[in-house]
């Protein structure tokens, strides 16, 4: 694949995920961070992309993550290595991170290191649970970004398996819109069977819009969760496009409690009224922020 689609503009929506990244993180890494007795913390972002959109005024989520925290103001106060991983698949797109990164980022805190994996993110991450096992370690304290474009790269029991380390947390995109708009195409039905058994897929047609929508994100949460032999708290907010429709649910994981009071502060500070959703339908372009309507 070539370079012809190597970046594409970022939407609203897609501002609003990152800024729910952006506030996230600047909370979890102080939190572990602090702590003199976690000498580690890893961020793995699965679906890195090539760092920026077709406009070059907004970055993608790597940059993001990086600025967060080199900008944070407790950010000397964060005693433990900080361990990025970005993953992408494409070769130019990631060489295109890689260079975005090296241009904006020439050097960093000792403390704070990073690397670009060219390579697919179950792969990846399959290497890296095997990895772990087979040398009876446990991960560090882990935030993982799953943030694919459509829903086949999902795989539900690697994530399940991830999720049992000690310390995992999980942000995942998960298009259940495309899913929607894909349940009365039968060519689509071999990817669908990866999340939806045959039964679900014939109840999700008996429903309509964002009502089809709504079903199919909860049969995947409550899958991946059954999946998982712990407790596991979870908040989804959810993006709709120019005509109100749902595009996608973030949707988070986590075993700890500090981490779902943190990612629902980030939530709550992006959503719309307090309602943990964000629409293009009606987001204000004139305003002076990208929604920010505050905390009380």
């Amino acid at each position: 694949m070539g370079n012809d689609n190597l970046l594409w503009r970022f939407e609203p929506h897609t501002l609003a995920k990152h800024k729910i990244l952006k506030k996230y993180i600047e909370a979890w890494a102080p939190i572990l961070g602090s702590s003199t007795i976690i000498g580690r913390i890893v961020y793995i972002d699965g679906f890195a992309g090539p760092g920026e959109d077709i406009t070059h005024k907004h970055y993608g989520s790597p940059l993001i993550a990086i600025e967060s925290l080199i900008n944070h103001k407790k950010f000397s106060d964060i005693h433990s290595e900080i361990i990025m991983v970005f993953i992408e698949k494409r070769k130019d797109r990631k060489e295109h991170l890689e260079s975005i990164i090296k241009q904006k980022f020439p050097s960093l805190p000792n403390n704070l290191k990073y690397t670009v994996i060219e390579g697919d993110f179950n792969s990846v991450m399959r290497d890296i649970l095997n990895n772990l096992k087979n040398n009876n370690k446990r991960l560090a304290p882990t935030f993982c970004f799953v943030d694919p474009f459509g829903w086949s790269d999902i795989n539900l029991d690697l994530l399940a398996e991830f999720m049992e380390q000690d310390k995992a947390e999980l942000l995942i995109t998960f298009m259940a819109g495309f899913m929607k708009r894909s349940i009365d195409i039968p060519e689509h039905y071999d990817t669908l069977k990866t999340i939806l058994t045959d039964e679900e897929i014939e109840e999700a047609k008996l429903k309509h819009s964002n009502n089809r929508t709504n079903f199919i994100a909860q049969r995947f949460l409550l899958k991946l969760k059954n999946k998982i032999s712990k407790k596991i708290y979870d908040i989804s907010f959810e993006t709709r496009d120019k005509n109100n429709n749902v595009l996608y649910y973030l949707i988070y994981l986590t075993s700890h409690i500090a981490g779902m009071k943190a990612m629902k502060e980030a939530m709550y500070y992006t959503s719309h009224n307090g309602e943990f959703y964000f629409s293009d339908f009606d987001f204000d372009p004139h305003q002076t922020t990208l929604i920010n309507y505050g905390l009380s």
